[in-house]
């Protein structure tokens, strides 16, 4: 077998805290969503009703990482964090945190990087 064997992780994912680090590297990333709700609204000086949206609730979609392993403890307590009746994991890791994924091309350079702001675990 030739090249390298973690070529196939494609997202390195940091999680903020002290400092980012490399927690884990997944070789799939999906679920970027974004969706903005809007009202719409009539002006009252407007004299032929005509409906205009403005902008309410964004809400973001859940993403999903498949295929990874996780190479740092804070990781998996990050992870563990999110279970039932856990205030903060044991090393006190908060369960909202700031996750950087970053892509990286065929030639391991970072190509593109996404950063999810207060994001938590909801399923492992």
């Amino acid at each position: 077998m030739t090249g390298d064997p973690l070529g196939a992780y494609r997202f390195i994912i940091e999680i903020e805290g002290s400092g980012p680090t490399v927690t884990a590297a997944f070789a799939r990333f999906s679920g970027v969503k974004m969706q903005v709700e809007t009202v719409k609204v009539r002006t009252g000086a407007d004299e032929r009703g005509v409906l205009r949206e403005i902008p309410a609730l964004t809400t973001f979609g859940n993403v999903k990482f498949s295929k990874g392993v996780i190479g740092d403890s804070e990781f998996l307590e990050w992870i563990l964090s999110a279970a039932p009746n856990a205030v903060s994991a044991a090393t006190g890791v908060s369960m909202r945190r700031t996750i950087n994924v970053t892509a990286i091309d065929r030639n391991g350079r970072s190509a593109v990087r996404w950063t999810l702001y207060e994001a938590m675990p909801v399923q492992y």
